[in-house]
C-alpha cells in the first residue's frame, strides 16, 4: 500500500507516465468494454502468428586479480557459425548438458530448492495466490468483475489521495486488460502482444513499485530484448561432444540501473570483454540482469523454457566468471514464462558443480482477470525489492569492489 507522504506523487507521476486521468464514468466504460470483449464468441484461429524468434515473427582491488580474471574469460567474438552448434529441441537435450541444465518441480519427487531460493519463493508466494491485493476501495469501480470477497484488502480503509492513487491504478490495469482481449479477439502477432500487454504491465508494476519504495539511488528498468543475442559462446551449454546449443532470443528483461559502478568495473577487463550480463549490446551491457520473460502464444511451436534455460544459464555463468573466488555462491535470479494470458515463476539457481537447476512452474496470475492481473503487478514488486535489496547488495560487494 502507498504510504501517505508519497500518495500525491505517486498521482502525479501516473498522471505524468500515462494518458490523462480519466473519470469514474469512464472506468466504467473500460469495464464494459471488457464485458462487451468476454462475452463475444472466439474465431477459430486459422493462421499461425509466426513465433520465430521468442513469442513473434568497478574497482578492482589488484592488478594480479585482474590478470587473473582475464586470463579466466578467453571469449570469443560474436557470430560463431551456427554450423557448429547443437541444435535445442527440449529441456531434455539440457539436462544431457556439460554441465547439466534441469527443471524441478517444487515439493515434488523431493524437490528442495537451497535457502536462497526459498526465501525468495516465500515472498512471492505471500501475493502468488494470496487474500488481499486488491486495494478495498476499489471495491466499487469492481463490482461488475465480481473478484472474490477475500481479494480485497482488509487492513484499513485509505485517505482520500489513497484512493484516488488507486483509482489511477485502475484504470490502467483496466486498459491493460481490455488490451489483452484485443489481442486474443484480433488474434494479434507475438511482438504486438508483448507491446500492447505484457510491456505495459511490467512498466506499470515497476511505476508504481519506484514511487512506493523510493529507491535510493538504485532504480530498476524494463528492456525489450528481442534484438538481443548471448554475445559470448563459451557462456552457453554443451553437448557431449563439446558443441554449444544453440540459443533463441527472449523478449523482455528486468535490470537494475547503476551504470555508472558497472561501467568503472568492466573497463578494467579487454574491451571485447565489457558486459556485466551475457549480451554486448550497447544498452544492456552496463546493467546487471535479475530478470528474464519469455513471451509464447497458446499453443507454442517450441518449449519457451527452453529460451529462458540457455539465457539464464549464460547469465549466471558470466557472473561466474566476473567473480575474483570462484568459490562464491551466486545469488539465484527469476525466469518468468507467459504462455497465453498465463504467467508462471522459475527460480534459477547455478550450485557448487556448475549445474543449472529451474524450480518450477508456479502460476502467479492471469491477464484475463483483474485478479489476476493484481497478482501479478504484486509479484513484479517483490521480484523488483530482491533486485535492490538481496541481489545488487551482492553483486555490488562480489563483483563491483573485489
Amino acid at each position: 500500500m502507498i504510504g501517505n507522504s508519497n500518495v500525491q506523487e505517486w498521482a502525479e507521476g501516473l498522471r505524468a507516465d500515462s494518458p490523462p486521468p480519466e473519470s469514474n464514468a469512464n472506468i466504467v466504460a473500460l469495464k464494459r468494454k471488457h464485458d462487451e470483449m468476454v462475452d463475444r464468441p472466439r474465431r477459430r484461429r486459422t493462421n499461425g502468428d509466426g513465433d520465430g524468434e521468442g513469442l513473434g515473427d568497478g574497482d578492482g582491488d589488484g592488478e594480479s586479480d585482474i590478470t587473473a580474471l582475464s586470463s579466466r574469460l578467453t571469449l570469443k567474438p560474436s557470430g560463431a557459425s551456427s554450423r557448429a552448434g547443437s541444435p535445442t529441441r527440449s529441456m531434455a537435450d539440457l539436462a544431457l548438458a556439460n554441465p547439466p541444465i534441469s527443471q524441478h518441480q517444487i515439493g515434488l519427487g523431493g524437490a528442495q530448492p537451497p535457502d536462497s531460493v526459498r526465501l525468495l519463493r516465500r515472498e512471492v508466494v505471500r501475493y502468488r495466490k494470496c487474500a488481499g491485493v486488491i486495494p478495498s476501495c476499489l471495491k466499487d469501480l469492481l463490482r461488475d468483475e465480481q473478484p472474490p470477497q477475500s481479494s480485497y484488502d482488509s487492513s484499513g480503509q485509505p485517505s482520500q489521495d489513497q484512493q484516488k492513487a488507486e483509482g489511477l491504478l485502475l484504470e490502467g490495469l483496466l486498459r491493460i486488460l481490455n488490451q489483452a482481449k484485443e489481442c486474443r479477439e484480433d488474434e494479434k502477432p507475438g511482438p504486438s502482444w508483448g507491446e500492447e500487454v505484457v510491456r505495459p504491465l511490467l512498466e506499470l508494476a515497476t511505476g508504481y513499485w519506484r514511487r512506493k519504495r523510493k529507491t535510493n539511488g538504485i532504480d530498476i528498468c524494463i528492456e525489450n530484448i528481442t534484438t538481443a543475442s548471448i554475445s559470448m559462446p563459451q557462456l552457453l551449454p554443451r553437448d557431449h561432444l563439446g558443441r554449444p546449443y544453440l540459443p533463441k532470443r527472449t523478449d523482455y528483461g528486468m535490470y537494475l540501473k547503476c551504470q555508472d559502478r558497472v561501467r568503472r568495473r568492466i573497463q578494467l577487463l579487454r574491451s571485447e570483454e565489457w558486459t556485466i550480463n551475457q549480451s554486448l549490446a550497447p544498452y544492456l551491457r552496463n546493467k546487471p540482469q535479475v530478470m528474464i520473460l519469455e513471451l509464447k502464444k497458446v499453443i507454442p511451436d517450441s518449449d519457451p523454457l527452453i529460451q529462458l534455460a540457455i539465457w539464464s544459464f549464460a547469465l549466471l555463468n558470466r557472473l561466474k566468471l566476473l567473480l575474483p573466488d570462484t568459490s562464491t555462491v551466486l545469488c539465484p535470479v527469476v525466469a518468468l514464462q507467459v504462455v497465453g494470458h498465463e504467467w508462471s515463476i522459475y527460480y534459477v539457481y547455478h550450485d557448487e558443480t556448475g549445474a543449472v537447476k529451474l524450480y518450477g512452474p508456479e502460476n502467479i496470475g492471469s491477464t484475463l482477470e483483474i485478479e489476476g492481473i493484481f497478482h501479478i503487478l504484486r509479484v513484479l514488486g517483490v521480484i523488483a525489492d530482491y533486485a535492490t535489496d538481496v541481489y545488487w547488495p551482492w553483486l555490488d560487494k562480489n563483483i563491483l569492489t573485489s
